[in-house]
């Protein structure tokens, strides 16, 4: 005890067990929510990048199908306009021949 039967915050053990001040209390709580936070933000954090690499794959995939879907688009109209072509060489050589 210090004087005037005042004590002194370090000598709040008793026994062996220690007490804890309130402010000591609520900066462990404070500590410990802190890094639950922390944690939680880390794994939010490796989620994000996960879906975004994700993404960045599904973008890439996208656009080669849209890519062969043009081309495949091209090549159906390309044959479509032989297919006239052949169709009317053949419609001018039967006429010719009397057909």
């Amino acid at each position: 005890m210090g004087l005037f039967g005042k004590r002194n915050k370090k000598e709040e053990e008793t026994d062996g067990i220690t007490t804890k001040s309130p402010e000591q209390i609520q900066n462990e709580q404070t500590n410990t929510e802190l890094q639950s936070i922390r944690n939680e933000i880390e794994t939010k954090k490796e989620q994000l990048e996960s879906l975004n690499a994700k993404l960045v794959i599904a973008k890439k995939e996208y656009e080669e199908v849209i890519s062969e879907i043009m081309s495949s688009k091209k090549q159906v109209n390309q044959a479509k306009k032989d297919l006239e072509e052949y169709t009317s060489k053949l419609e001018t050589a039967k006429k010719e021949n009397g057909d």
